[in-house]
């Protein structure tokens, strides 16, 4: 158990990370991969802040991995969607590979957090 703690705790410092960097640092990060800022960052903004809680959420997780098994399927259901949506934009050379591989990062922890579901519904089973 000690082993998904970890990985909700990485998971939630991820988020926290990724949310405040960009959100401290946007005015700098996005001429530097030579896009141009939103003229509108409200949505910008908004989604920052969606993963900031996201973060949240896999901390309660790492609190509590039996009780908050919903939580980390939502993380699974949302990782996997910051993955395709940024997949499909930069499959269409809309963005750089460095967003991109946030969202490599997402696929990632979207398998672990799912392995920790599965493992966990095969123990009730066995």
């Amino acid at each position: 158990m000690k082993r998904y703690r970890t990985l909700f705790y990485l998971g939630a410092f991820y988020n926290f990370a990724v949310a405040l960097l960009a959100f401290a640092f946007s005015g700098h990060i996005f001429p530097m991969l030579g896009m141009e800022l939103p003229a509108d960052p409200m949505w910008f903004e908004l989604f920052l802040g969606a993963v900031f809680v996201f973060g949240i959420g896999y901390y309660w997780v790492g609190r509590d991995p039996e009780g908050n098994r919903g939580l980390a399927a939502l993380g699974v259901v949302g990782k996997v969607l910051v993955f395709l949506v940024l997949s499909i934009y930069f499959w269409a050379e809309q963005i750089p590979a460095a967003i991109w591989l946030l969202g490599v990062g997402d696929a990632v922890f979207a398998a672990l957090f799912l392995e920790f579901l599965l493992q966990k519904n095969l123990d009730t089973q066995a």
